[in-house]
């Protein structure tokens, strides 16, 4: 099938984890199409194909490159926008503590705070496991807050 997008492609879906990628790809002022996946509805692509044929696990985000390759997961395409344009300092460099620091971070918002707070917002989540996953949050949020302190945003 004819593609009429430039590489890389991102499939997003609002308000998601998927914006890091996005605003990440924006900040290295790299070329690339934007492509708005409705989670909600038939996950069907702009040309025709399904979610599942960019990501297989069925969720954004998703960077298609243009060997036909596809990666997934934040901690994972955010490093690699990130190499493209070294020169911008997106991530520290590579065998740097820095770098590992940042990885540490990365993996820490994914499994600690966004798969925390994810739940929260699934209808099917049951009202008595709630109060469980804010005490949850709430607890990585004070560690946060805690590492941050003297950071400077």
């Amino acid at each position: 099938m004819a593609r009429y997008f430039s590489y890389p492609v991102l499939a997003v879906w609002k308000c998601s984890c998927s914006s890091a990628a996005h605003i990440c790809l924006l900040e290295a002022g790299l070329d690339f199409t934007l492509i708005k996946v409705n989670l909600g509805g038939d996950r069907r692509l702009p040309d025709g194909r399904h979610l599942n044929d960019i990501n297989p696990k069925g969720y954004v985000p998703g960077l298609e490159l243009d060997n036909g390759k596809v990666l997934t997961e934040n901690v994972a395409i955010l490093q690699y926008i990130a190499a493209q344009k070294p020169e911008i300092g997106l991530a520290p460099a590579n065998g740097a503590l820095a770098r590992y620091r940042l990885l540490e971070w990365l993996g820490f918002i994914d499994s600690e705070v966004h798969k925390t707070l994810g739940l929260l917002f699934n209808p099917r989540l049951a009202e008595i496991a709630k109060p469980a996953r804010l005490e949850k949050l709430g607890q990585r949020a004070v560690y946060l807050d805690l590492q941050l302190v003297d950071a400077y945003l």
